[in-house]
């Protein structure tokens, strides 16, 4: 369990010296937390549905946002030579940080979720399929998040296009194939789990190419 905390006084000692980064994007986070669920409630959208695609959408947000910061970071400091040289992988070290990330960013979630009057009224109900429609949003979500680890690691400086990305997947993610299907779960429909299985094999064999691009880079180059 020492790793895990050792993740925790890393993120809280890295905060410590950028305070003003990052209650900025605390308040951010929280103004805008507030202001889409406000803006749900208001026009009778808040529900299960909505409820699952905002928090994945916030958590897979705030995820690639701390990790193309901290990669870079990494990179301009030099850390990431450092990092190549432990015992321990980048993915997995990577991997370990985002449960801080995740931690965290669900806590906020919940809290001003819960403030702002809303999943407190039975409309936002935990029942099975949610669980899963939850599971497979998180196996998506990793696999963008190992995509973007390959391409911070590979162009360095991706910052501008993760924002890009996001946003583009908070407005038009509902449109793609995987959300439908996991969308039909939220709602108690039948989805197609051959087309949810499929989708996430294809995601995942698009990162495994990008991470092998990133290991020779890492190998071979050098920063």
């Amino acid at each position: 369990m020492g790793y895990k905390y050792g993740e925790l006084r890393k993120y809280i000692d890295e905060n410590k010296n950028y305070k003003i980064e990052y209650f900025s994007k605390l308040i951010s986070d929280i103004i805008m937390l507030a202001g889409v669920s406000f803006m749900l409630k208001s026009t009778d959208n808040w529900n299960n549905e909505s409820f699952t695609y905002f928090l994945i959408w916030y958590l897979l947000q705030t995820v690639l946002f701390e990790l193309v910061k901290s990669i870079e970071f990494e990179i301009k400091s030099d850390g990431l030579i450092n990092m190549i040289s432990s015992r321990t992988s980048i993915v997995m070290i990577y991997f370990r940080r985002s449960i801080v990330w995740l931690v965290k960013a669900a806590i906020l979630f919940s809290i001003v979720i819960f403030l702002s009057g809303n999943g407190l009224n039975g409309i936002i109900q935990f029942k099975p399929n949610l669980i899963l429609a939850i599971i497979f949003s998180l196996i998506l979500m990793y696999g963008v998040f190992f995509l973007f680890m390959a391409l911070t690691l590979i162009y360095e400086r991706v910052a501008s296009f993760t924002g890009f990305i996001t946003t583009a997947f908070l407005i038009f993610g509902y449109k793609l194939t995987i959300t439908q299907e996991i969308r039909k779960i939220i709602v108690g429909n039948q989805a197609d789990m051959k087309k949810i299985v499929l989708n996430l094999i294809l995601l995942y064999a698009v990162s495994y190419h990008f991470m092998k691009k990133a290991r020779m880079k890492l190998q071979y180059r050098g920063f």
